[in-house]
């Protein structure tokens, strides 16, 4: 049997339809001491859709700089 990690419990949940992904944050918070979760719920809820990513311009900078990627 494979080990569960953090990460993959938290890469399986990022695989779950928005849906699902809202159920298990409800039952989530009704576990104790939900508040910390509540919290982290309600930051991802004001963020999204807002975040952006970079511009190709940006992208292509990054990718060519060789202190940042290393080449």
């Amino acid at each position: 049997m494979a080990e569960t990690t953090y990460s993959s419990v938290l890469d399986a949940a990022r695989r779950l339809p928005i849906d699902a992904q809202h159920r298990l944050a409800v039952e989530l918070l009704k576990q104790p001491d939900a508040s910390r979760l509540a919290d982290a719920l309600a930051a991802v809820e004001g963020t999204r859709g807002r975040m952006k990513l970079p511009d190709l311009e940006t992208l292509r900078w990054v990718a060519e700089d060789e202190e940042l990627c290393g080449y």
